[in-house]
């Protein structure tokens, strides 16, 4: 069987240096002390031996996607105070970590990050106070597609900080005209959640992930892999084993925007997406 080539980040055996991690600032990274190598070849000897009952007598080499720069996607929590906002994590005491340098978000998620402070600090909006329960800001979302383009969400509290956002939302546009995608999310719970169910579209519908292949497009609710490479590795290796059955009929289970049954579509293979999330098969449809 055909085995797919590693990317050049996969030959990176080192580590990610970060000063939030040694300066305790941020721990999210759990792993981040283990040189890359190491976690690459810990998770292949979990795999045999979870897998010793029905292992394969051939394993591929680990398709790895590098130890920074990958991250396609960013939830950003903020904290500070209004027009001193902060953009990252909060602490255990609720307090807002920024971490505007974070080595593992892509370099255009990293960029644009100093630029939505700066927009925020503008609005004077308050960053929500988790312990006193007010507040307006509590989230931003940013996802960056290959080409560059952006998708950016807003999570506020109220109508509130709806509306001052969408008043706004021309001056936004120009500070940065890679958003092709901009919304802002209400979530008024007091609860642990990235977003609520509302969405208010101020610019587009979906953003364009120009991958290898297929252009998938994803909605402001919709799920996709937050390592754009490996996500293009899966699908690609997929579509081999696929190809080399020569399958007739494909079901992609919880399919989400449709990645692995678009990746497998051929003239003479009918494919069929399953998925509960409407804005989901909305977007596969679309890329379909």
């Amino acid at each position: 069987m055909t085995t797919l080539p590693l990317t050049p980040a996969s030959a990176d055996h080192g580590r990610l240096h970060c000063g939030y991690f040694e300066r305790g600032e941020c721990r999210s990274c759990a792993l981040i002390e283990t040189p890359y190598g190491q976690q690459i070849t810990d998770k292949e000897s979990w795999c045999r031996e979870t897998l010793a009952e029905a292992a394969p007598r051939i394993w591929l080499p680990t398709f790895a996607g590098g130890a920074r720069d990958f991250r396609n996607r960013a939830k950003l929590a903020v904290g500070g105070s209004a027009r001193h906002v902060t953009l990252g994590i909060l602490d255990q005491e609720f307090h807002g970590v920024d971490l505007r340098d974070c080595g593992i978000q892509a370099p255009a998620i990293r960029a644009v990050i100093p630029v939505l402070a700066d927009f925020l600090d503008g609005t004077g909006l308050e960053p929500y106070d988790v312990s006193a329960r007010r507040g307006e800001l509590k989230f931003v979302h940013v996802t960056a597609a290959p080409s560059g383009e952006l998708m950016i969400r807003f999570v506020v509290r109220t109508q509130h900080g709806l509306d001052v956002l969408r008043s706004r939302k021309e001056s936004f546009f120009e500070l940065v005209p890679d958003a092709s995608v901009v919304s802002v999310n209400l979530l008024p719970e007091h609860k642990a959640a990235l977003e609520g169910s509302r969405e208010e579209m101020l610019r587009g519908e979906s953003l364009r992930m120009n991958l290898d292949r297929v252009d998938l497009h994803l909605r402001p609710q919709s799920f996709f892999q937050t390592n754009t490479a490996v996500a293009v590795g899966l699908y690609n290796q997929v579509s081999e084993w696929v190809d080399a059955v020569e399958a007739s009929n494909l079901w992609d289970l919880y399919c989400g925007v449709g990645g692995f049954a678009l990746y497998c579509a051929g003239p003479s293979r009918r494919g069929t997406g399953v998925e509960v999330s409407e804005q989901a098969i909305e977007s596969a449809k679309v890329s379909a």
